[in-house]
């Protein structure tokens, strides 16, 4: 058998004489590497054909609901309904190690037909759906760390059927769904730091699907309208992410919250303490990290992408750290804008 296998990777086996170490390593190899050559070099009708295999069951029964592959590896299951139809607020995790599942902390607002989108600092973010009274505007946010729930900001229109995607520049695009009264929304808005603004219009549909394309593009496909299913596509190209991230600042800037502006109460949170800014430090390499491959393949290579999405990154964040250190004496939005104007070239060039 260590032959056979020996011989169809271009293998040799040690000559007799030496034994010890290489002729252990060599069988060593030869039996990891075997069964995986012997199962690819077989035919559908040789051997056991591939199945799906049982594993541990939810922890409680449930349809329409959303599952999301955490940066720990563990699969977070949201919402839903149950068999006798009601909508749920409970939650669990799956963990792949056991085939276990475990319950986390519940929905502050039970939902189905929602979506729930990994945020680049290992968050999640759930937005809309069906609750017992029609399409919600509502949207929380999981923190991974405690497992538990906290409301965000508001979606601008109810929604559900929709689908919600992170974008390179860390922002999360809510495209289409159906609205309160039932209606196909036509139209897409932006979630950024619990704020929500109005962005390009799309065409009305639901039940569609929305993948992010190498270089940052959004393609949006199919669903339906109120003329039955849809064969149509869609392009969201940011285009210039410094320019997006600029323009989301300034709307978020304009709402005040609690008497105070907005970024006062919240961004300055990150700098006053060593540890908070270390933290938020980490969740930014993380979401450069995320970034880097998804620019890669398009526009960029994989060396460009990975320098242009640190600099995209930590540039934000240190506009937003010389807007503390000035003490706010100009609008956030303009440090962003001054900050990121150097890198404006780098996507003019890579769309050239």
């Amino acid at each position: 058998m260590l032959k056979k296998v020996g011989a169809i990777l271009g293998m040799k086996s040690p000559p007799i004489r030496n034994v010890g170490v290489r002729s252990n390593l060599w069988k060593i190899l030869s039996r990891l590497v075997g069964p995986l050559l012997l199962l690819a070099l077989s035919s559908p009708g040789e051997g056991a054909p591939l199945a799906f295999k049982m594993t541990g069951s939810l922890a409680i029964a449930r349809q329409f609901h959303t599952a999301t592959l955490l940066s720990s590896g563990e699969v977070l299951v949201v919402g839903g309904q149950d068999s006798s139809g009601k909508v749920l607020a409970s939650a669990e995790l799956y963990d792949p190690a056991t085939g276990t599942w475990t319950t986390t902390g519940s929905l502050i607002k039970a939902r189905e037909d929602h979506t729930a989108t990994l945020l680049p600092n290992g968050n999640v973010l759930v937005t809309g759906g069906q609750d017992s009274t029609g399409a919600s505007p509502s949207a929380e946010l999981y923190d991974l760390a405690t497992g538990s729930w906290s409301a965000t900001g508001f979606l601008l229109e109810p929604r559900s059927n929709h689908t919600a995607t992170c974008l390179l520049d860390l922002s999360v695009l809510v495209v289409g769904g159906a609205g309160a009264s039932g209606d196909l929304l036509a139209g897409a808005e932006v979630y950024r730091v619990g704020f929500w603004a109005e962005t390009t219009a799309s065409g009305p549909r639901s039940g569609h699907t929305a993948t992010l394309l190498a270089g940052g593009v959004l393609l949006v496909a199919g669903g339906y309208d109120n003329t039955g299913a849809l064969t149509s596509a869609e392009l969201f190209d940011p285009g210039d992410p410094v320019g997006t991230m600029t323009r989301i600042v300034r709307d978020y800037e304009a709402v005040p919250a609690d008497g105070e502006p907005a970024p006062w109460r919240r961004i300055r949170y990150f700098f006053k303490e060593p540890s908070v800014r270390t933290s938020f430090c980490a969740s930014l390499d993380r979401a450069s990290q995320r970034i880097a491959p998804l620019m890669a393949g398009g526009r960029f290579t994989e060396t460009q992408a990975r320098v242009a999405a640190n600099a995209l990154v930590f540039g934000y964040f240190s506009a937003l750290e010389q807007w503390y250190l000035d003490g706010g004496v100009r609008s956030v939005a303009e440090y962003v804008e001054e900050g990121l104007a150097p890198l404006r070239p780098i996507w003019s060039v890579g769309d050239q």
